[in-house]
């Protein structure tokens, strides 16, 4: 699946068996700690990926933001506790340049074409923005969230972006 600004897909795995269940504990039952392991694995990863263009060695690791709302009911971002790890397994710089702006609905009830208008402008970056960017998320469905955040990137001045996701559905 090609994703709109972004230059490269890199997943840990298939979003199912042990994957799904790890991602949804880290989601949605408090696990916070298994954000350290997913981020070393992703850390591990990305230098074997060998982007088909650009150099991605000197990127810096920045997470797909989740909403206030959703993070003060969570009580933690669990994309930026992942992407913090990977940074840190990978000894490389991380920035939470994006903020979420737009409170969407659940996206996994929405259609492909339903996701891609409730995330219109959902993302906008808050500091300047690297030139290379590892663009964070657990799950890639339908590229929809990816492709609104890597757009922000893009008109905020990131110049190729590589998309670093725990699992593909």
């Amino acid at each position: 699946m090609a994703i709109e600004a972004v230059s490269q897909v890199v997943a840990l795995g298939a979003y199912d068996g042990v994957l799904r269940q790890v991602i949804r504990l880290l989601k949605f039952h408090d696990r916070q700690d298994l954000a350290s392991f997913l981020g070393h694995q992703l850390a591990q990863v990305v230098p074997a990926a060998r982007p088909p263009r650009g150099d991605f060695s000197g990127a810096v690791w920045v997470p797909v933001p989740s909403h206030r709302r959703r993070v003060r009911q969570r009580g933690y971002d669990h994309i930026r506790l992942l992407t913090r790890a990977a940074a840190r397994a990978a000894h490389a710089p991380w920035m939470p340049v994006l903020a979420r702006r737009v409170e969407t609905p659940p996206l996994y009830r929405l259609s492909r074409a339903e996701r891609e208008a409730a995330l219109e402008g959902a993302f906008e970056a808050t500091r300047p923005v690297p030139e290379r960017v590892l663009l964070v998320d657990d799950l890639l469905t339908t590229g929809a969230t990816a492709t609104a955040a890597a757009r922000a990137l893009k008109a905020a001045g990131a110049r190729e972006i590589m998309l670093v996701v725990v699992a593909r559905a």
